[in-house]
């Protein structure tokens, strides 16, 4: 195994973890909006307020009440999670089997390239459309109800780490053509 390919599955296993901790941490939004049940932090899958957490996929009636692009957001972010999956497992296999007719390259650029899309339609759909209906803002002042929290920040982040990695692979597929 060479050493861009080690440096790649270490890409691989970052921006997985990325995509992980920004989807399930409930720090998109930080403030104390009226617009759902007055929680402190808000994430894709859960309210929290300073004692306690609401799941979003355990409380319908919350989640009846978000607008659909918060759930278009959620759809997107599932779609970046299961293309991360898949490109960890192909990575990971490809450390384990040595097959000289195939090229496990490809598919995980592929794989990232889609990851990376989805995760940035995501971002900006969740960014523009909380700053208009919710005035969420980059810092807390007195005309906004809110900011977005870390979380969203690392959502950027992973896209980012997601694109990288791609390249990565894509550069180690030509060589190895």
């Amino acid at each position: 195994m060479s050493h861009i390919e080690s440096f790649g599955y270490v890409c691989v296993v970052l921006s997985f973890a990325a995509i992980v901790i920004c989807y399930v941490t409930p720090y998109w939004l930080i403030g104390d909006g009226d617009y759902i049940i007055h929680p402190v932090h808000k994430g894709l899958l859960a309210l929290c307020n300073n004692d306690t957490c609401t799941w979003l996929v355990n409380d319908r009636q919350i989640h009846d009440q978000l607008p659909v692009w918060f759930k278009a957001t959620q759809g997107l972010m599932s779609a970046a999670l299961a293309l991360g999956i898949l490109a960890l497992i192909v990575a990971t296999l490809s450390l384990c089997c040595t097959c000289h007719s195939c090229n496990p390259h490809q598919p995980i650029c592929g794989f990232l390239i889609v990851a990376s899309l989805c995760i940035a339609v995501a971002v900006v759909v969740f960014g523009v459309k909380a700053n208009q209906e919710w005035k969420i803002d980059f810092q807390m002042d007195i005309s906004s109800s809110g900011r977005f929290g870390w979380s969203f920040w690392t959502a950027i982040g992973a896209a980012g780490g997601a694109l990288l990695t791609s390249v990565i692979y894509c550069c180690m597929d030509r060589k190895s053509s």
